[in-house]
């Protein structure tokens, strides 16, 4: 067990980490050093006096075969300047992190929403700069103390959600900011720089988005099956069906589990059951543990600050049955694309407001929000909900929530986490995109493999007409219960 402690994290600084003894070790420039734990995967090029250190893995959906040096390799070899190589790296999945080093320059950006997570310190304070994978390993390397303010909030916000997180580019430590999706770290100049939106969006017509989509997506999922055996994570809904789908033809096939959280007969356990019997493939369905052993919690607890109790049962079940052999794929940051605030699109995006829709009603989150707001820096055309749902969602949540399931998986992968793919779903028309009839992406899945829709989405969910008018109700209720509360923010 003690081999998991931090399992597939990594600490950049001005130092090694020396009390990690078995951790791999890279020297980006004689001044900043990396110290990564041994299941993380790391790959150096150089080219003169440029580098390119990848930590974690990445994907080219056109050309799947390739592994990470040849990727590295053509991304060094053919784009030359600072902008030039973020733009090479939107067509690109994975979970990954990379660092440039040429000359005069040194900076590091992350994977299109940022789940290969970058905590850093040191900005803009002048000190010498820290990264890690998450809070507490700064934390405890600089003896900083939590931030009563934050932590304030976090235990009000937890009572209220199990599955909590920490608003904003925050932390609990006042010292130590999270890099949000699409953002770099200029190591030069000390400065956290947004790089996207960067251009207006431009509509892509029906058919050519799903064209593109189809290509993109089956090509994410084929070259994670040439680096992974991969399981499919399968529920009832909308996002793990057009995974599914995008599997059709895989090499040795794909195999799906579920999780149990209800009864037998719920919908996110019977219908992946049947659709699986249906197509053929393997499934098998997975009960969070009911006790946990002490050595797990252990490292569970602290591979991550403030770990959720809600999903130690499933990480501890997961764990014992795929022995860290097998990655996990899933169908997590689909919902970037599909109007996921949709109720809320109509109304103006204030700091009070969105911490209402995420249930934070609190100061430190409207702080949070509002600088949020302001470093969109207008957003040029794309909807600030769907940038929410982005950086956010997926940027603060789903990152989180990966980062403390790396104690079951091999690897974890996610074929949506790539630009290019959310940014051509994004072009479409948002009409065919809204709930509830969700029009190009059930019209993506019939494109690639229409069996897939043989069983209904979400069927728990679909309410009947009396049910519309008592939810329409009930949401405009809550819209005016906290509309009030707003104005004491």
């Amino acid at each position: 067990m003690d081999k998991l402690l931090f399992r597939n994290q990594f600490i950049l600084g001005p130092h090694y980490i020396h009390s990690f003894e078995a951790w791999r070790k890279t020297d980006v420039d004689g001044r900043i050093f990396i110290t990564s734990h041994p299941d993380l995967n790391a790959c150096r090029v150089t080219e003169g006096p440029r580098s390119l250190i990848l930590l974690g893995y990445l994907i080219d959906p056109r050309n799947p075969e390739e592994e990470d040096r040849a990727i590295l390799e053509g991304l060094l070899r053919n784009y030359g300047d600072r902008k030039g190589l973020i733009k090479a790296t939107y067509a690109l999945g994975g979970r990954w992190v990379l660092i440039l080093k040429d000359n005069k320059d040194i900076f590091l950006f992350n994977d299109a929403t940022g789940l290969r997570q970058v905590f850093y310190t040191g900005l803009p304070y002048g000190e010498e700069v820290w990264c890690a994978s998450q809070p507490s390993l700064l934390a405890s390397m600089l003896n900083l103390k939590k931030d009563e303010t934050a932590l304030g909030f976090l235990g009000s916000y937890s009572r209220k959600n199990r599955e909590f997180w920490i608003p904003g580019d925050s932390s609990l430590f006042r010292e130590v900011k999270h890099l949000l999706p699409n953002h770099y770290l200029d190591f030069a100049k000390g400065a956290v720089v947004r790089f996207w939106p960067d251009e207006r969006a431009r509509e892509v017509p029906f058919d050519r988005a799903i064209e593109r989509t189809s290509l993109l997506l089956k090509g994410l999922v084929r070259g994670a099956s040439k680096r992974f055996g991969l399981v499919l994570s399968l529920t009832s809904g909308l996002d793990s069906r057009l995974v599914l789908s995008a599997s059709k033809g895989i090499e040795g096939g794909i195999e799906a589990m579920s999780i149990q959280k209800g009864a037998p007969d719920f919908p996110d356990v019977k219908i992946p059951s049947l659709l699986a019997g249906r197509l053929g493939i393997g499934h098998e369905v997975i009960k969070p543990a009911k006790k946990i052993r002490d050595e797990f919690r252990i490292i569970y607890e602290r591979n991550a600050l403030f770990p959720h109790e809600t999903w130690i049962g499933e990480a501890q079940a997961l764990a014992d049955r795929y022995g860290r052999e097998k990655a996990v794929m899933t169908g997590s940051a689909a919902e970037i694309a599909r109007c996921w605030y949709w109720k809320y699109r109509s109304l103006k995006a204030t700091p009070q407001r969105l911490s209402r829709i995420k249930g934070m009603m609190s100061r430190f989150a409207v702080r949070e929000f509002g600088k949020w707001i302001a470093g969109l820096k207008g957003g040029f055309n794309y909807h600030p909900l769907d940038l929410f749902c982005w950086e956010q969602g997926a940027g603060n949540w789903l990152a989180m929530c990966q980062l403390e399931f790396d104690l079951s998986w091999k690897e974890i992968f996610t074929p949506f986490n790539c630009r290019e793919l959310l940014l051509t779903m994004l072009s479409v028309d948002e009409r065919y995109r809204r709930p509830h009839d969700h029009a190009f992406q059930r019209h993506l899945i019939r494109s690639i493999w229409p069996e897939v829709l043989a069983q209904e989405i979400n069927p728990h969910k679909r309410k009947s007409f009396p049910g519309v008018i008592k939810a329409g109700i009930k949401f405009k209720l809550h819209e005016l219960k906290y509309s009030i509360r707003e104005y004491a923010l």
